[in-house]
């Protein structure tokens, strides 16, 4: 008796689905992939219960036949390549001919099109698969309008592990971002329950950055450094943040090739060797970047997201992006060079005398209760052991660079110290005290404290109010980029807020 046998079509084609479709998130990029290929210059997306139970984009791009309309949702259905040769000179975002076939395959679909100088359109019904009803004829606006309803339906061990809404709703921004970012020509309209979260509008090429000011950072395109260069026939710019600048999420590091959103060894390699010696620890910084090279070089055809990629000469990537970023590095560091009146000698400290020595170290913490704030006006460090160590010594504090880093000596030698890094160690460290004896204490604003954040910064800390309510914050959301702190933790001051650093580090 044969042990092995063919799998039913049906069942074949959900596990070829659960390739494809992972999360609402990835039909949210399939879906908007096409609307892209299409032609598209208006493209809108709606979700609801973070797209489980339905997902709707509509374009005004080139709209889909009558004839062709059956053969959309067929497993290798495609018109972007033909013949084999086609794979090695792939131009469009879309190629397999999987996308619609895996979404119709685990969802209730219904796509409604109109090409162009038609005067009425058609409409498609699918559900799991199946067509429900033929080819109908329909009014619509030129383009196409996709409706997915119901995911997962008929696969629930897929959709018992998505995650919470809230990781599913920042996974469709997160791809939402990287598709606005790569095609800024495109306008953008993200949706979700009836509430605009995102309208782009369109801009040129070279000023994505405006865009990214959404997402990251509403200055991020006045402070971020411009970067272009080629070489080999490989052309590439984008937007460097300074090393003053950095988060922790690899997420605002978005790169791109041939306005594909890549994620690359070769790539992450070259970025991390170039900051490796202006930035500590594992610190990311936000940036940009855009790689145009020919087709015929790299191999897109990796995996079935179509988010990895393969280059011909990985070593002429790394050496290009390697060099592009040194380069603009190295030239804002010299412009920021050290000078004198950049560097001041702490009150009080000088080799004849040491009796009122600034030290900052863990064995004194408990003897000497001064701050550093003492010297400096625009930050407030306390001699709080925020490092960890029974040997952390610091030693004595001797100037101060930039009002930013404190120049300290101790027996082996020059230490420099990051204040705002130490600051936030500090506040965390005290947090985290008064959050283990369940005893936060907190203070009520005199005036609600308003601060103005990015839609999706803003977004994100609506949906973690509970949590920042037991962490002591006190939040209402007021506006779409606007939020109103009504009670804090009483470690911090309104002048901590005025960046928002501390209250995003607490959120996220």
């Amino acid at each position: 008796m044969n042990k092995i046998t063919l799998l039913p079509e049906e069942v074949a084609n959900k596990i070829a689905a659960g390739e494809v479709i992972e999360r609402p998130a990835s039909i949210v990029k399939e879906l908007v992939e096409n609307s892209i290929d299409s032609g598209a210059k208006q493209i809108k997306i709606e979700i609801h219960n973070a797209g489980i139970d339905e997902i709707k984009v509509t374009d005004d791009g080139c709209g889909i036949t009558e004839e062709d309309l059956p053969l959309s949702i067929m497993r290798h259905g495609t018109s972007k390549i033909v013949k084999l040769s086609d794979l090695s000179n792939i131009n469009s975002l879309g190629f397999r001919g999987e996308a619609l076939s895996s979404i119709a395959a685990i969802s209730e679909l219904k796509i409604i099109t109109r090409p162009p100088n038609q005067s009425f359109g058609f409409s498609l019904t699918v559900k799991g698969g199946s067509l429900t009803v033929p080819v109908e004829r329909c009014a619509n606006n030129e383009g196409s309008i996709f409706h997915v309803k119901n995911l997962f339906f008929n696969t629930p061990a897929r959709k018992k592990f998505l995650k919470s809404k809230a990781i599913e709703n920042k996974k469709i921004k997160l791809t939402f971002m990287r598709l606005a970012l790569a095609h800024p020509e495109i306008n953008f309209q993200l949706i979700n329950e009836g509430k605009t979260i995102f309208n782009l509008k369109s801009i040129q090429e070279k000023e994505e950055a405006l865009r990214f000011d959404h997402f990251c950072n509403e200055n991020f395109s006045k402070d971020s450094l411009f970067f272009a260069g080629e070489l080999s026939n490989i052309a590439i710019h984008g937007w460097l943040s300074r090393p003053s600048i950095t988060g922790a999420s690899g997420d605002l590091q978005p790169k791109f090739v041939n306005r594909r959103f890549v994620k690359d060894r070769v790539i992450e390699q070259a970025i991390r060797l170039a900051y490796r010696d202006i930035m500590f620890g594992k610190r990311l910084p936000p940036l940009l970047l855009f790689i145009k090279i020919n087709p015929n070089v790299i191999d897109v055809n990796v995996h079935p997201s179509k988010e990895e990629i393969k280059f011909a000469s990985p070593q002429i990537i790394s050496q290009l992006v390697g060099r592009a970023f040194q380069n603009t590095l190295r030239k804002d560091t010299f412009k920021s060079q050290i000078s004198s009146n950049e560097f001041k000698i702490l009150p009080n400290v000088n080799s004849a005398d040491t009796s009122n020595e600034v030290t900052l170290s863990k064995t004194q913490h408990n003897n000497q209760n001064q701050s550093i704030s003492q010297h400096s006006e625009n930050h407030s460090i306390s001699e709080v052991d925020f490092f960890r160590t029974e040997n952390a010594d610091l030693g004595t504090a001797i100037g101060q660079i930039h009002s930013t880093f404190i120049l300290a000596q101790n027996k082996s030698g020059i230490v420099i110290i990051d204040m705002h890094a130490a600051h936030e160690r500090i506040n965390f460290e005290l947090l985290k005290e008064q959050w283990t004896s369940g005893e936060i204490q907190k203070q009520k604003a005199l005036f609600p404290i308003e601060i103005s954040l990015t839609e999706f910064e803003a977004e994100e800390i609506e949906q973690k109010s509970e949590n920042l309510t037991q962490c002591g914050f006190v939040i209402d959301r007021i506006s779409k980029t606007t939020i109103s702190i009504k009670e804090y933790p009483f470690i911090f001051t309104k002048k901590t807020f005025r960046k928002r650093q501390c209250l995003l580090l607490v959120a996220f």
